[in-house]
C-alpha cells in the first residue's frame, strides 16, 4: 500500500497487514497512523425460489372413477372417570414441642440493710396503738343490744386492772431500747469500742428474747379475751398490736441468724424466681 507521509510529504510503501496501525516513516522517522483498508464489497445473495403450490384437487384416477372418500377420523375412546381417592387414615397429632428456656428472672436477697429497722418500726407502731381501746366492754342485755359495744380501756388503762400488762410494758420499754441500739450498731453510725465487737453478734438475739417474753404476756391476754372471759373481748387495736409484735420477734431472730451466717463467712439467703 502506497501513501504519503504527513510529516515529510514523501511517498512511502507499507505492507497491507500494517493498515490501521501506528508506523514510523522510514525517511523522517516520525510516527503516523496508517489508514485502514476498505472492506471488500459484499456480493448479494440470489433470492430463494418460491415454494411450489399445493393442489387441493383430488388426484387423477385414470378412468377408474372418483377416489374414495377418506375414512372418518376415529374418535378417541372415552376416558374413565377418575376414581375417588380412598380415605386416608388420620395421622396422629404431632408431639408437643420441647420445653423452652426461661426469659425473665427476679432475685431477692435477705440482708440486714432493711430488716434491721423492722423490729424498731413494729415497736413504734405498737406504742401508737397503745393509746387506742384494747378491750371492749359489752353491756348487759337489759341495758342495750348485744351488738352495741362501748369503748373500753386502752393499754395504759389496763396496767393496774390486769397485772400482766404492767410486766408487758416493762419488757416492751426494754425491748424498744435494745431494738434501737441493734439498728444503730448494724449501720455503724457511731464508733464501736473494740471490747464490744465480740458481743455484736448477740445484739439481735437479746432484742428478740426480750420481745419474746413480752409477746408471751400479750398472748395470755389475747387468749383470755378470745377463749376465756367474755366480759372484755379483744378490740381491733390489740389484734393489730399482736400481729405486729409477732413480726418484730421474727425479724429480730432473723437478724441474729444473718449475723451468725456472716460470722461463719456464709452468704446471705437468696431467693431466685424465673419465668
Amino acid at each position: 500500500m502506497d501513501l504519503f507521509c504527513p510529516h515529510c510529504t514523501q511517498r512511502v510503501t507499507i505492507p497491507d497487514d500494517k493498515a490501521g496501525q501506528v508506523l514510523g516513516c522510514p525517511l523522517c522517522s516520525k510516527q503516523f497512523m496508517a489508514p485502514s483498508l476498505a472492506p471488500p464489497p459484499s456480493v448479494p445473495k440470489p433470492p430463494a425460489p418460491p415454494p411450489a403450490p399445493v393442489s387441493s384437487a383430488p388426484g387423477e384416477t385414470f378412468g377408474l372413477g372418483p377416489a374414495p372418500a377418506p375414512p372418518p377420523p376415529m374418535s378417541a375412546p372415552p376416558r374413565p372417570a377418575p376414581s375417588q381417592p380412598e380415605s386416608v387414615p388420620a395421622l396422629p397429632p404431632p408431639p408437643p414441642p420441647p420445653p423452652g428456656e426461661y426469659t425473665k428472672s427476679c432475685a431477692c436477697e435477705m440482708t440486714g440493710a432493711w430488716l434491721a429497722f423492722v423490729p424498731t418500726a413494729c415497736v413504734f407502731a405498737i406504742f401508737v396503738l397503745s393509746f387506742f381501746p384494747w378491750h371492749m366492754d359489752l353491756p348487759t342485755p337489759t341495758e342495750a343490744k348485744w351488738s352495741e359495744k362501748v369503748p373500753g380501756a386502752s393499754m395504759w388503762g389496763l396496767l393496774f386492772s390486769h397485772g400482766h400488762f404492767l410486766g408487758y410494758l416493762i419488757f416492751m420499754l426494754l425491748a424498744g431500747v435494745l431494738c434501737i441500739a441493734a439498728a444503730v450498731l448494724e449501720k455503724n453510725l457511731f464508733p464501736i469500742p473494740p471490747q464490744l465487737t465480740p458481743f455484736l453478734t448477740f445484739k439481735d438475739l437479746a432484742a428478740g428474747l426480750t420481745l419474746g417474753v413480752a409477746f408471751l404476756m400479750l398472748c395470755f391476754d389475747y387468749l383470755d379475751g378470745n377463749l376465756g372471759s367474755k366480759g372484755n373481748p379483744i378490740a381491733i387495736p390489740e389484734k393489730l398490736a399482736f400481729r405486729l409484735h409477732l413480726v418484730a420477734v421474727l425479724a429480730s431472730f432473723a437478724m441474729f441468724w444473718l449475723a451468725w451466717r456472716k460470722k461463719s463467712n456464709l452468704p446471705p439467703p437468696k431467693c431466685d424466681v424465673r419465668w
